[in-house]
């Protein structure tokens, strides 16, 4: 007979993100609805480099205050609060580690 697949014991792989001396978040891998955003964002995100263009800026640091709100912690992110933290070329860092991470997880 098979085992029970118990999910409430099952450990979660984290990216720990650190982002200033004082705040380390452990971030989790993204949920399908989350990593589906993501993914339809890619090439809007990438665009950036090319012009400043306010809203995509914004669509960045909406998606990272999404990626860091996912975290061991259980804590909330806004997007004002993470551009403290961090700038554009920091946000697009964040995502392009993110995205690594994401990719090693999912094999």
């Amino acid at each position: 007979m098979a085992k029970m697949l118990d999910f409430r014991k099952a450990k979660k792989p984290t990216l720990p993100i650190m982002l200033d001396d004082d705040l380390v978040v452990n971030v989790y891998t993204p949920s399908k609805e989350l990593l589906e955003e993501l993914l339809d964002s890619q090439e809007e995100i990438k665009s950036l480099r090319d012009d400043d263009d306010r809203e995509k800026l914004n669509t960045l640091f909406d998606m990272i205050a999404r990626i860091l709100s996912n975290n061991r912690e259980n804590r909330e992110f806004e997007i004002n609060e993470i551009t403290k933290y961090l700038d554009a070329r920091d946000a697009a860092r964040l995502l392009n580690g993110y995205v690594e991470f994401v990719a090693e997880h999912s094999k």
